[in-house]
């Protein structure tokens, strides 16, 4: 019983899914709108509600939410915030969140980095 819950933990349902994709894909369309007419500018009225929407819940649902949290940050850069990023780092936290497998991949290069030789001890080993 417990396992279950473990498993559920973090995962997006479908329903949940979509209505995060519509809020993330509308406001990617009314900013390529803005872009296009030149109020890029005003492209932070939505970029800000939106973030913080989008990171609270999945925070609150439990999931890795810094796929997100990266395509939302990168959505602050004034000309960069046309491009759908925020949509497709969503989609993509919502499937390494209901994937654990793929999850598990796609963290696998994290951890202690090599250094190179010459920042090495003199008997090779790090220090």
């Amino acid at each position: 019983m417990a396992e279950e819950r473990e498993e559920e933990k973090g995962k997006v349902s479908l329903v949940e899914g979509i209505i995060m994709f519509m809020i993330v894909a509308t406001a990617d369309i009314i900013e390529i709108i803005l872009t296009f007419f030149g109020l890029n500018p005003l492209s932070i009225i939505i970029d800000v509600p939106v973030a913080f929407t989008i990171q609270f819940w999945l925070w609150m649902k439990g999931s890795k939410w810094t796929w997100a949290l990266a395509g939302n940050l990168i959505e602050f850069i004034p000309y960069v915030d046309f491009l759908p990023i925020r949509t497709i780092t969503l989609l993509l936290t919502i499937y390494l969140s209901n994937h654990s497998k793929a999850a598990k991949l796609a963290s696998a290069g994290r951890g202690r980095i090599a250094l190179p030789r010459f920042l090495r001890g003199e008997n090779g080993e790090e220090e």
